[in-house]
């Protein structure tokens, strides 16, 4: 599957292409990701 990021001077969104799921949410100004990144130890089913 793809993913596709798009972004501007304050954000940047990260989607899997695989049923629209968001992966990455990055605050650019405080450098802060808003998503759990999705550890496969606790969450197997992460596409």
């Amino acid at each position: 599957m793809s993913t596709y990021t798009i972004q501007n001077s304050f954000v940047s969104v990260t989607i899997d292409e695989h049923a629209a799921e968001i992966h990455s949410f990055f605050d650019r100004e405080t450098n802060i990701e808003a998503m759990w990144q999705g550890d496969k130890t606790y969450w197997a089913g992460r596409n």
